[in-house]
């Protein structure tokens, strides 16, 4: 019992996929993360805007010529 007192436990019912478990693993350490950081929104928030830039250049080739993306 007393290993219990040492520990925290986190039920999930037996059929939760993989990917909830994850998610719900990612979300813990975000939590981590953020508890710790010096960062500020507007500091995430060009990161993010960074990050999405970067992905469309590596990327805007297999758009090329889709009617939903032009324009």
């Amino acid at each position: 019992m007393r290993e219990l007192l040492d520990a925290i436990v986190i039920k999930r019912p037996l059929d939760s996929s993989a990917i909830e478990i994850q998610n719900m693993l990612n979300c813990f350490k975000y939590v981590k993360i953020d508890g710790v950081s010096q960062i500020t929104d507007a500091e995430i928030d060009e990161l993010a805007k960074n990050a999405k830039t970067s992905w469309w250049e590596k990327n805007k080739e297999g758009f090329s010529g889709k009617e939903e993306i032009e324009g």
